[in-house]
């Protein structure tokens, strides 16, 4: 990819926390990361449990790995993301059970500009590490403002309705949603009322991280 190898140029590997060269981010800022211990009590709608990893605070080092992952278009910084999610893995495995896992999807405008959908390569890691299947059953049927530009009233507007299931999918029973960030949790209650609305009966949300 053209744009990737230019912004490798411009911007060389270095660690996102403290700019140590050659890694994403190193062990010493890994291990600072917060972990996130609030509880779920009040779940987005047709949501029926969550799990969030870990806080994206501003400025933080996992703010930045998570702008870099999106916007400089650095497939490579899945190594630091499988890292992260194994640090926690046995909450992961709990979390997930015998759920089908269903990543959020990108609409294929934004997809084709990226290349790649960060929240589909976090749910290839915990499908690894968990032994579930993953399925993309979910589409997006049309372009949305990217929510992080958006008042939390305008986020809810802005996915609704704007997920649908595919066609001719076998339904599953328990699924569990997978984002990189939430922080109204409106993309995953839009995703998880086109689930519900086609038959399924549980579904999850998971989230790399939390934001404001």
């Amino acid at each position: 990819m053209l744009k990737k190898l230019l912004l490798d140029v411009l911007f060389p590997i270095s660690c996102v926390g403290c700019h140590r060269e050659g890694i994403f981010l190193c062990d010493r800022c890994m291990a600072g990361v917060k972990i996130s211990d609030r509880s779920h009590d009040d779940l987005p709608q047709y949501i029926d449990d969550m799990l969030i990893l870990f806080e994206y605070e501003k400025k933080s080092a996992l703010a930045q790995l998570i702008h870099d992952f999106k916007y400089r278009f650095s497939f490579e910084i899945k190594s630091s993301i499988d890292v992260l999610l194994s640090s926690r893995i046995d909450c992961i495995k709990e979390f997930f059970g015998d759920a089908i896992i269903v990543p959020v999807p990108l609409f294929k405008k934004r997809l084709k500009w990226r290349g790649f959908n960060q929240a589909e390569l976090i749910a290839e890691i915990i499908a690894r590490v968990t032994g579930r299947p993953l399925v993309h059953i979910l589409k997006r049927t049309r372009h949305t403002a990217p929510q992080a530009e958006l008042s939390r009233e305008a986020r809810l507007t802005n996915v609704s309705g704007a997920f649908v299931m595919g066609k001719n999918v076998t339904l599953p029973r328990t699924v569990v949603l997978v984002d990189d960030v939430t922080s109204t949790g409106s993309t995953l209650s839009a995703c998880a009322h086109a689930l519900k609305s086609a038959g399924v009966t549980t579904v999850r949300g998971f989230a790399l991280a939390r934001g404001a």
